[in-house]
């Protein structure tokens, strides 16, 4: 618990970790069920209005994030690459443009580690083409597993 550690092994590769006190079902449920990813997996000040999941090898996935503020959309969107139940998963990641266009893709690899009484998620990302995406992403996955710590942690 508390704040996420943050490390970066490159400049084009972010780590964030967090101990959840929560078994590893309930963490990988969180993760893999859509209706229950879209209360936690997105940034403080957000809202998840509509997302798509197909979680399966090669499955594709989209979720629109809004800026509860602006009313302004994030679309984030990519395939499962990996799928170890309920150990890890790795998908591509990018975000679809304004213009139609896509940001460069990265990979986000999830790993839920079973410690006993905590759940360790590390989250692997990369590679990022500047430190500013990659310490954008990290900011936003300290507030994503923030949201998902309370969520697991007040139904324990």
């Amino acid at each position: 618990t508390g704040l996420p550690r943050m490390t970066s092994d490159t400049l084009h590769t972010l780590v964030v970790e967090r101990r959840i006190r929560a078994s590893q079902a309930r963490v990988w449920h969180a993760w893999t069920d859509p209706e229950t990813l879209r209360r936690w997996s997105c940034p403080a000040g957000m809202s998840i209005p509509e997302g798509r999941s197909e979680f399966r090898l090669h499955g594709a996935w989209e979720v629109t994030m809004v800026r509860t503020d602006t009313g302004e959309k994030h679309i984030a969107f990519g395939r499962y690459l990996e799928i170890d139940p309920p150990r890890r998963f790795v998908q591509s990641h990018q975000w679809r443009m304004p213009d139609g266009s896509s940001s460069p893709e990265t990979t986000v690899a999830v790993d839920v580690i079973d410690e006993g009484a905590t759940t360790l998620v590390r989250i692997t990302q990369g590679p990022f083409s500047n430190v500013f995406s990659r310490d954008g992403h990290g900011e936003g996955w300290g507030s994503a597993l923030d949201n998902l710590t309370t969520l697991l942690e007040a139904d324990e």
